[in-house]
């Protein structure tokens, strides 16, 4: 919280208050004399009787001639006052504490400084620090040496919407590097594309071995999903003869609706894998052929299921061009 200050700040009680009263009302001609404290502001206050009885207490708001307080402060107790006790905004030990030191200390709240703000030594932050720019100008924190010679920047440019990371020379004249951040684009380092949204994989430029991309967990898996031999993922073939493209899909569904023959695939990889799954129709009895390319266990297509409505499942693996290693799960429900 705040605190507030104001001289010359010295009354009476209006009338007597008690222990428990939580505010109190002053002379009205010296009301003016004390601070109004807004939200997270407040001053202290010391009540003094006849005696030289004191309790300090803190000032939280005042209307008028009455004074908001929190009673019984900083090691003092709360007691009753008579009409005519004098009322002193003073120094004391907690407005004090509540200043920033110039040797050390903490600062609770913000600290909002308006041109230049100077760190020698450390600057720790349990949330965040803030550069605001003015209207018209960048938003800047300078990182220099002892000998006050700037080595970096952290800036915002208004003028183009980009933040900046600067290195300077050791004598602080020329700039060794600059990284740029734009918004919504990228990252440059020294006038090079380092990243920008355009390069992370889609699905089809990773199916299709598209160089110099991002690889994220959401494409990867869109990439894996299934696709169709001819048409959508699910569904039917005609009779005919299909070649698989790579490039378009890593796992195929299709249902079989005619005989067909599995091609040689186009745009294979090396290391590629993944599964076609051929469903029988309704009507069931559809065939399936194979091209050269594709290389079963001793040379010998396996088995596959004519039964209506059930699955057979090609697993492959391409070895080399021309070389797709193969397997057979027939049968599926």
């Amino acid at each position: 919280m705040t605190v507030l200050f104001a001289n010359f700040a010295t009354t009476t009680l209006q009338s007597a208050i008690t222990a428990a009263a939580t505010s109190i009302t002053v002379a009205s001609a010296d009301a003016s004399r004390f601070p109004a404290p807004g939200a997270n502001q407040w001053f202290p206050l010391a009540l003094v009787d006849a005696a030289g009885n004191v309790e300090l207490v803190r000032a939280t708001a005042r209307s008028g001639a009455v004074i908001t307080v929190t009673r019984g402060q900083e090691g003092t107790t709360a007691r009753a006052f008579p009409a005519g006790a004098r009322v002193d905004l003073r120094v004391t030990a907690a407005m004090l504490l509540a200043l920033l030191q110039t040797a050390g200390g903490n600062v609770d709240g913000n600290l909002r400084v308006t041109n230049n703000f100077t760190v020698n030594g450390y600057l720790l932050g349990g949330s965040s620090f803030y550069a605001t720019a003015s209207a018209a100008g960048n938003a800047h924190f300078w990182l220099r040496d002892d000998q006050d010679v700037p080595q970096g920047l952290l800036f915002w440019n208004r003028a183009t919407d980009t933040v900046h990371l600067r290195r300077y020379a050791e004598n602080g004249v020329g700039v060794e590097g600059e990284l740029v951040i734009t918004a919504g684009s990228g990252l440059t380092f020294n006038g090079f594309t380092v990243w920008n949204l355009n390069h992370k994989a889609t699905a089809e430029q990773y199916r299709g071995n598209v160089q110099n991309r991002l690889l994220t967990a959401d494409n990867v898996w869109a990439a894996a999903g299934y696709a169709g031999l001819s048409g959508d993922a699910g569904s039917t073939l005609a009779a005919g003869t299909y070649a698989p493209d790579f490039a378009a899909g890593i796992n195929f569904y299709n249902f079989l609706g005619g005989n067909i023959t599995l091609a040689n695939p186009v745009n294979a990889k090396p290391g590629q894998s993944g599964v076609i799954v051929l469903r029988q129709d309704a009507t069931g009895g559809r065939t399936v052929a194979f091209g050269a390319d594709w290389k079963f266990a001793n040379n010998t297509v396996p088995p596959m299921s004519t039964v209506a409505s059930r699955s057979n499942v090609i697993a492959y693996a391409v070895l080399a061009q021309g070389y797709v290693m193969a397997s057979v799960l027939a049968g599926l429900p």
